[in-house]
C-alpha cells in the first residue's frame, strides 16, 4: 500500500500527524501510541522484537504500541497500516512534557522507587512475624558508583510461626517494574504485599497464604530504569550506556540506551525475539545475564551452578530441570514465578523462542486459562504473540521447572491513570493473584480441578452447643478460552478440612450438593458443623472440590469461631416490614469495630440471633426491594442480650425486577437466541445475554424494559448488580433510555466491558424526572472477534433515590429500628 495510507486516527487525527501524512523526513521525536496491524506471524515477530512487550491482540492481529515519530514514520514506508490513538498519545505526550509520574493529576497512585522502598520497610516494621524485606543485590548504576543506583529489594511475606511445622512452604515469587516506564507492575506487586500483610488474621485466604505459603515480591525490578521514567522519558530498559552511545537523537521510548533485561535472562539466551543494536527496545545485553540485575534475581530464585552446566543450588526453587526441553516437570513440582508487565491484557506461558509447545503445555494452559477467568485476561503461549528469548518465564521454567508466567496488566491505554487503575485493573489482578497463590502448592495439577469460591460459615461465631452451616460454591467452568476447547465436567464431591488444609488433615467433612445432586460443573454446596466437632477457639475451614475427572482443586477458605458462653455479646430480634408489619426475610450482619462481620441469610420468619464481640458494632438489615437499615455505634456487652427489632421501609421504586418471578415484561430482541433467564448455582435466577454459552461474534443483543410511569418523581436512580464479562474493550454492555422509544430515540448512560466479577451499579438520571414514559435497553455488542459468557444483570430498581425516598419515611422511627 502507498506509505501515507498506513497512518489513521481511531480517535482523532492530530494536527500534528496530519501533516506527517506524506511521511516527511524531518518526523516529531514524541511517543505516540499506535495500533499496527500484521499480515502473518513472521509480520508480528517483527512487530514483537521491535517493541518488545506490545499489546498484541491475536484475534485481530493487532499490536498497540509506545513509538517515537520515525519508527512510525519505518513501518509505515514498509507497508504496516498504522493508526495513531489521539487522545491517549496526547496524555501519554503530557506525561513526557510534566516529568515524574507523581506530579501529573491522575498519576499519584504510583509509587516512585523511594516511596515503594519505604512502604516495604513500613510493612516489615509493622508485621515483623509476617514481612521482611531482603536485599539480592545491586543495580547497575550501584555498581559503578556506590553511592549512585540502588539496592533490589524484596519484600518477603509468610508467617515465621508456622516455618517449623512447614519447613519446604511453597514459593510465589513476582516481579515487578522490569520494564520501567510499566508503572502499574510494580504498584500491583506492592499493593498485593500490602493484601497479605493487613489482612493476615481477618481475611481467611491471606491468613491460610501466609501460614503455609511464602510470598516473594521484587517490586521494583528495575529501579535504575524506574527513576529515569519518573522524569517523564518513557524509558524500558535498564540504565547500562556501556554498549551504545544511543545520542543520534534525544532518548525516546523506541530509542535510548540501557539492556531489555527481559531479553538478558540465561535460558535460550539470543535464541530470537531480541535485538543485538544496543539502542533498539529489546537489546539483549552482550551475554546471557550480563546484568547486575538479572544476576541478583538469578542467584535468589535459583542460586548457584558449580559450573556451566551442572544443577543450580542454594536458590528459592529446586533445580528440576528441563534442559532438554522435553521431558516434563512432574506435577509435584511446588511454586510459581510472575513476570508482571502491561499493558497487554494477557496471560502467557512458555516458550517464548519456539512455537514447540512446552513439556508441560497441557498443565501450563489449564492454569493460564483458569487465571485468565479471574482477572478476565486472554490466556495464550507466550510465542502465540511474537517471538522472545532470555525471559523471566521461559528461564524459571526450563532452567528449574517451576510453572511460570507473564501477566500482562492493564486496559486499552498504556500509563492508566488512577480512577482505571482503581477501579478496573487492580480489582482484577487481585482476583488473578489470589488464585495464583492458592495453587502453589501443587501448580501443574490443582487448576485442572473445580474452583471453590464464596466460601463461608454462617454464622460464624457460635457458642457450646450451637450448630453453623459451611457454604461454598463449586465450580469446574471457570475458564477463560482462546484456541482448543477446554474440556468441563460435572462436580462429584465437596469436602472442608478444619484446621488444616486438605493434604495435612487428618479427616474431613464432606459436604453435599445443595440442590441434592451433584451433577453439573456448577454447585452450590453445605454441610452443618457442631461447635463440639470444632472445639474453642477461632478455626480456618478449607473447602476443596473434586470434579468427575478426579482432579481435586484448590481450597479456599473461611473463619469460624466457638466461644465460651459469657464472653460474647448477643443481637436479637424480628424483620419486620413497616408498611404491613409483617414478619420479612432479609439478611442480617453485625459488623464489629476491627471489621469482623457476623452475617446471616434471611429467615423466612424475620428472626435472626447473632453473636458478637463485646465493643461498638454496627448492625445492618438488607433485602431487595427496600431500604438498607443500619444503626451505628451499637454498645454489646460480654454475657448480655440486645433485642434489636427492624422494621424496614420499601424503596420509593416504579419498577423493581430480581428475577425470581420470570419476565417482569421485558422484550428480548431478537426474540430468541439472545438475552433470556438464567438460573444461578444458589438456585436464584438473572438475565443474561446469552443464557448457557456465550454470546457470539459481531451481534447486538437487547433487552427492552416495558413502559415506565415517572410522572410523579423528581429525581430517577437505576440500580443493578452486575457481571459483564465481556472481551475488554472490543465487546461491551450498554444501558440506554428513551422517552421516545416509539421513534428509535436512545440515549446510552452507561457502559462496561471486561469484568469478572459482580458488582453493584448505581446512576442518578435527572433527565427522566416527570417523564410520563420511560423505557430502558439493555445491549450486548460485539465486535467480527471473540466470545465471552456476557453481560449478567440482576436486582435492577427505577425509582426515587434512597436518599430522598428515606427523608419521607415516617421520622418518628427513621431509622428502621424499634425502641
Amino acid at each position: 500500500m502507498p506509505a501515507a495510507a498506513g497512518l489513521r486516527s481511531r480517535r482523532c487525527l492530530a494536527p500534528v500527524l496530519a501533516a506527517a501524512l506524506g511521511w516527511p523526513l524531518a518526523v516529531p521525536a514524541a511517543s505516540w501510541i499506535a495500533e499496527i496491524d500484521y499480515a502473518d506471524d513472521a509480520e508480528r515477530d517483527r512487530l514483537a522484537t521491535e517493541f518488545g512487550h506490545p499489546a498484541v491482540d491475536p484475534l485481530r492481529r493487532r499490536v498497540t504500541a509506545v513509538a517515537d515519530g520515525a519508527t512510525l514514520a519505518r513501518l509505515g514506508a514498509a507497508g504496516f497500516a498504522v493508526r495513531i490513538d489521539a487522545v491517549a498519545s496526547a496524555r501519554l505526550q503530557d506525561l513526557e512534557r510534566h516529568g515524574a509520574a507523581e506530579s501529573i493529576p491522575g498519576y499519584a497512585c504510583y509509587r516512585t522507587v523511594e516511596e515503594s522502598e519505604a512502604r516495604m520497610q513500613q510493612l516489615a516494621a509493622t508485621y515483623p512475624a509476617l514481612a521482611s524485606v531482603v536485599e539480592i543485590g545491586p543495580s547497575w548504576r550501584r555498581t559503578q558508583d556506590p553511592g549512585a543506583g540502588h539496592a533490589l529489594k524484596v519484600l518477603r511475606l509468610t508467617q515465621a510461626a508456622t516455618a517449623g511445622t512447614f519447613p519446604d512452604k511453597p514459593a510465589l515469587f513476582v516481579l515487578g517494574g522490569i520494564h520501567a516506564r510499566e508503572y502499574v507492575t510494580a504498584e500491583a506487586a506492592l499493593r498485593f504485599g500490602e493484601w497479605l500483610a493487613t489482612g493476615y488474621g481477618r481475611d481467611a485466604d491471606a491468613t491460610t497464604l501466609l501460614d503455609h505459603y511464602q510470598i516473594h515480591l521484587l517490586v521494583q525490578a528495575n529501579p535504575d530504569g524506574r527513576k529515569i521514567a519518573e522524569t517523564g522519558v518513557l524509558w524500558r530498559k535498564n540504565a547500562d550506556d556501556a554498549f551504545g552511545a544511543c545520542t543520534a537523537q534525544p532518548p525516546t521510548g523506541s530509542y535510548h540506551a540501557g539492556v531489555d533485561l527481559n531479553r538478558n535472562y540465561p535460558f535460550n539466551w539470543n535464541a530470537g525475539g531480541a535485538s543485538a543494536d544496543p539502542c533498539t527496545q529489546t537489546f539483549r545485553g552482550p551475554a546471557a545475564a550480563s546484568e547486575p540485575e538479572t544476576q541478583a534475581v538469578m542467584a535468589y530464585v535459583a542460586g548457584v551452578q558449580a559450573s556451566a552446566g551442572a544443577p543450580y543450588a542454594g536458590g528459592l526453587f529446586a533445580d528440576r530441570r528441563l534442559d532438554d526441553r522435553t521431558t516434563p516437570a512432574a506435577d509435584t513440582v511446588t511454586g510459581v514465578v510472575l513476570d508482571l508487565h502491561s499493558n497487554g491484557r494477557l496471560v502467557l506461558w512458555p516458550w517464548g523462542d519456539t512455537a514447540t509447545p512446552a513439556p508441560n503445555a497441557p498443565q501450563l494452559t489449564t492454569f493460564a486459562r483458569r487465571i485468565g477467568w479471574h482477572n478476565g485476561y486472554l490466556p495464550i503461549v507466550s510465542n502465540g504473540i511474537g517471538a522472545t528469548s532470555g525471559t523471566t518465564p521461559d528461564t524459571a521454567y526450563g532452567a528449574l521447572g517451576v510453572a511460570a508466567y507473564t501477566i500482562e496488566l492493564g486496559g486499552l491505554d498504556f500509563f492508566q491513570d488512577c480512577a482505571a487503575f482503581e477501579d478496573d485493573t487492580w480489582p482484577k489482578n487481585l482476583a488473578g493473584l489470589r488464585y495464583i497463590a492458592r495453587n502453589l502448592a501443587a501448580p501443574y495439577r490443582l487448576p485442572a480441578g473445580p474452583d471453590v469460591a464464596e466460601v463461608r460459615v454462617e454464622p460464624n461465631l457460635i457458642l457450646a452447643g450451637e450448630t453453623a452451616r459451611i457454604r461454598a460454591r463449586a465450580d469446574d467452568g471457570g475458564y477463560n478460552v482462546y484456541g482448543a476447547a477446554q474440556p468441563v465436567f460435572a462436580i462429584t464431591a465437596a469436602s472442608a478440612s478444619i484446621d488444616a488444609l486438605p493434604w495435612h488433615a487428618a479427616s474431613s467433612l464432606p459436604l453435599t450438593a445443595d440442590d441434592g445432586a451433584f451433577d453439573q460443573a456448577a454447585e452450590a454446596v453445605s454441610a452443618p458443623v457442631s461447635a463440639a466437632a470444632l472445639g474453642a477457639g477461632r478455626h480456618p475451614v478449607h473447602v476443596q472440590a473434586r470434579n468427575a475427572a478426579g482432579a481435586d482443586g484448590p481450597p479456599a477458605s473461611a473463619f469460624v469461631e466457638v466461644a465460651a458462653a459469657g464472653t460474647v455479646a448477643t443481637v436479637a430480634g424480628t424483620v419486620t416490614d413497616r408498611t404491613t408489619g409483617l414478619p420479612l426475610a432479609a439478611g442480617v450482619r453485625l459488623v464489629e469495630s476491627d471489621g469482623d462481620v457476623r452475617a446471616l441469610p434471611a429467615a423466612s420468619d424475620g428472626s435472626y440471633r447473632l453473636h458478637a464481640h463485646p465493643g461498638s458494632a454496627v448492625l445492618e438489615a438488607r433485602r431487595f426491594g427496600y431500604l438498607t437499615e443500619r444503626i451505628e455505634n451499637l454498645a454489646l456487652v460480654a454475657g448480655a442480650t440486645r433485642t434489636r427489632d427492624i422494621a424496614l421501609s420499601p424503596q420509593c421504586n416504579a419498577f423493581a425486577d430480581d428475577v425470581e418471578a420470570g419476565n417482569a415484561g421485558w422484550t428480548p430482541q431478537p426474540a430468541t437466541g439472545g438475552w433470556g433467564i438464567e438460573p444461578t448455582v444458589t438456585g436464584q435466577h438473572v438475565w443474561n445475554d446469552s443464557p448457557g454459552g456465550r454470546y457470539p461474534s459481531s451481534t447486538d443483543l437487547r433487552l427492552v424494559s416495558p413502559a415506565l410511569d415517572l410522572s410523579g418523581y423528581a429525581a430517577v436512580s437505576l440500580a443493578f448488580d452486575e457481571r459483564c464479562y465481556t472481551e475488554e474493550t472490543y465487546d461491551t454492555g450498554v444501558v440506554e433510555v428513551s422517552t421516545d422509544a416509539a421513534h428509535a430515540v436512545w440515549s446510552e448512560v452507561y457502559r462496561c466491558s471486561g469484568r469478572a466479577q459482580w458488582r453493584r451499579v448505581t446512576l442518578d438520571l435527572p433527565q427522566l424526572a416527570g417523564q410520563g414514559s420511560v423505557q430502558l435497553r439493555l445491549r450486548t455488542r460485539s465486535d467480527a472477534s471473540g466470545e465471552f459468557d456476557g453481560w449478567s444483570v440482576d436486582n435492577l430498581t427505577v425509582g426515587l433515590p434512597d436518599a430522598q425516598c428515606r427523608a419521607g419515611v415516617d421520622p418518628l422511627f427513621d431509622d428502621g429500628f424499634e425502641p
